[in-house]
């Protein structure tokens, strides 16, 4: 009976930090036995996951840049518009 007054007071208490939790978790489940261990495990939970995005976010990074050509390179980096340089506006003035 403890167990689940404890359980029903972290969720009371934390709620907050339960749905963050529940917002990272692959799954939208808060991970088994964690509501007992309280409000510690629970904030550290939270950055464990928040720190796992982070690292891979850092390192998809590359993979998440525009890619580069030969000819920017040549140009200096600068852009420039092909053969088809008209730019259409997409604004009527007509009332």
């Amino acid at each position: 009976m403890s167990r689940m007054m404890k359980m029903f007071k972290t969720l009371r208490e934390e709620n907050e930090s339960i749905v963050q939790l529940k917002g990272i978790c692959p799954d939208g489940k808060v991970p088994k036995g964690l509501l007992l261990e309280g409000k510690r495990a629970l904030e550290s939970e939270i950055q464990d996951r928040k720190d796992f995005f982070s690292k891979a976010r850092e390192l998809d990074m590359v993979n998440e840049a525009m890619p580069h050509n030969q000819q920017d390179h040549q140009d200096g980096g600068h852009l420039q518009l092909g053969s088809h340089q008209s730019i259409k506006s997409t604004t009527s003035t007509s009332s």
